[in-house]
């Protein structure tokens, strides 16, 4: 029963802060993607919708840090925690809880969700990207091709916020030359749209090869260890959350457990980085860091049972 109750309120937070924190990251492509593009609706949300399971694998361990905060301080507030304390239960049953929604959580990102959440070039370098021209020696990154009905879509970047897209045509030659029909691009926050479109390779541009390392044990280790990164920050929160009894210091408790999580998430994209960057080898500091989260988490729990007791 106890448990139950606990998984249901994680369950409810997790949801409505994943809400919020969807909203606040999708506000700035809704003028990107959906008031400053003449695609059809249809196309505009889906460019808009496409990151979001990318953008979760990211938020993730702050969402369930902040949700296990809700949780236990919501639970300790109205007094169903010390009602468990006074009954005999320790932190432990609360941590099992906590540890195996984690785990629900880490297997469901690293399952059913971790195709749609990594680009093609994830862990490795793009082999076939390519730059183009057009008039004016502007400069153009492809960035992908869709497939459709009426033939291949081509979407490009040059600098920040100007995007070339169109429609491959049948003019296409084989010397490098891509023609484009019925397509649009922003330069400098203005959308222009054209009837045709000449893309020529850029001359002086190397071919870019793929990373010859071996990459799957970076892979595997990422991703095994993602789930034990939640169970820790889960673990590393929870005593936070215990203590958070509305008697004393009850906000600077709440701050300093914001700003925990916050910072959890600028440690873990910042190693991320690091990582991909080439500065620590993938694979054995994915697996490393997951198990120094988990021990961190369970040290934590650790001294705040015994000083309680």
């Amino acid at each position: 029963m106890q448990q139950t109750r606990v998984i249901g309120s994680l369950t409810r937070y997790f949801g409505l802060l994943t809400l919020v924190f969807t909203a606040i990251m999708l506000i700035s492509g809704i003028s990107e993607d959906i008031l400053a593009t003449p695609d059809t609706w249809l196309e505009r949300l889906t460019r808009l919708l496409e990151p979001l399971p990318g953008l979760w694998l990211a938020l993730l361990p702050t969402v369930f840090m902040l949700s296990v905060l809700a949780t236990f301080s919501r639970l300790n507030l109205s007094g169903d925690l010390r009602i468990w304390r006074t009954a005999g239960s320790s932190a432990w049953p609360f941590a099992r809880s906590t540890a195996l929604y984690g785990l629900i959580l880490g297997l469901l990102m690293i399952g059913p969700l971790w195709p749609w959440s990594q680009p093609v070039d994830a862990l490795s370098a793009a082999s076939d990207e390519a730059v183009f021209v057009t008039d004016g020696d502007v400069e153009w990154t492809l960035a992908y091709t869709q497939s459709t009905d009426a033939g291949n879509r081509l979407t490009l970047f040059n600098g920040r916020d100007n995007v070339l897209r169109g429609l491959e045509s049948d003019l296409s030659t084989n010397d490098g030359v891509i023609h484009l029909s019925s397509g649009w691009l922003v330069m400098q926050g203005e959308v222009r749209t054209f009837e045709t479109l000449a893309l020529s390779p850029h001359p002086v541009v190397p071919a870019l090869t793929p990373r010859t390392d071996s990459l799957w044990p970076a892979d595997l280790a990422y991703r095994l260890g993602y789930p034990i990164v939640l169970i820790g920050l889960g673990l590393l929160m929870l005593p936070l959350a215990l203590s958070i009894d509305g008697q004393r210091h009850t906000l600077i408790k709440i701050t300093g457990a914001c700003l925990l999580a916050l910072n959890a998430l600028f440690v873990l994209l910042m190693t991320d980085a690091l990582a991909r960057a080439g500065i620590w080898h993938e694979g054995p500091f994915f697996s490393l860091r997951a198990i120094i989260i988990l021990a961190v988490g369970l040290l934590a729990l650790v001294l705040i049972e015994e000083r309680t007791a």
